[in-house]
Formats: C-alpha cells, sequence, structure tokens
C-alpha cells in the first residue's frame, strides 16, 4: 500500500491509499475515503484495488482499459460510501419482515414461461419518512 499526504483546510492527514489506482483520481478517492471510519479504509482500499484489476483485465480494448478500470472502482467506491454512510447514520432501516422474505408483496406478479414458474418482486429500500423503490 502506498501511503500520501493529503492537505486539507491547512493540516496535514495521512490517508491510506489503494495499491492500485490511477492518478487522476487521486484526489476524488480520498475525498471518499475521509468519509470513512479509519478501521473500514484499509478493507476499502482493498476493495478498490480489487475492482480496478479486474475491470482492467476485463477489457478487451487495450486503449479503453484505464479508463473502464477507473470507472468501475470509482462507482464501486462511491455507492460503497454512500450505503456506508445512509446505514450509520440511521437513514436506512430493515425492509418489513414480509418483504424480506419475500412473501405478500403487493404488485408482484407470477409469469409462466413454458412452463417453469418464476415470480418478479418489486424490490424496496425504506428510508425513514420516504419509500423508494429500487
Amino acid at each position: 500500500m502506498i501511503s500520501n499526504n493529503y492537505t486539507q483546510t491547512g493540516r496535514s492527514l495521512q490517508v491510506k491509499m489503494p495499491e492500485c489506482y490511477p492518478k487522476e483520481s487521486h484526489d476524488y478517492i480520498v475525498e471518499q475515503l475521509m468519509q470513512l471510519p479509519f478501521s473500514k479504509r484499509d478493507r476499502v482500499c482493498k476493495l478498490y484495488s480489487a475492482a480496478y484489476r479486474e475491470a482492467y483485465d476485463l477489457e478487451p480494448v487495450s486503449y479503453r482499459k484505464e479508463n473502464k478500470a477507473r470507472f468501475s472502482a470509482n462507482v464501486r467506491l462511491r455507492k460503497y460510501v454512500k450505503n456506508y454512510r445512509a446505514v450509520t447514520q440511521g437513514l436506512v432501516s430493515k425492509p418489513p419482515k414480509h418483504l424480506s422474505q419475500g412473501q405478500g408483496v403487493t404488485g408482484a406478479s407470477e409469469k409462466s414461461t413454458s412452463g417453469s414458474q418464476s415470480r418478479s418482486h418489486s424490490g424496496s429500500v425504506v428510508v425513514k419518512g420516504d419509500e423508494r423503490h429500487v
């Protein structure tokens, strides 16, 4: 792991960076990592590096590899930080028991496709004071 200094509002902060990351994303990664507790940063850095390498290796076109890897890893990081903060701030609560078990979902439809049955359920995320459908 690479340890870098990052200056923010006149103070120097030590931020452990992922093993693999594009230099163009340095400031963005630091900004996202600063929103997480120190205990989570090391694991998130490892996951970022793994996501970067995976996307880089999967892209067949050589000149697209770095951009695809950067985009994929940064999106994963952004979503993780957003979801982690929502949970720790108490903005997300568990769905009702009947929804989490997939029973009694209003609006669920059953479709029959060549003898086999499949159900499609609308997933929902419950946010305090608001219900959003995914």
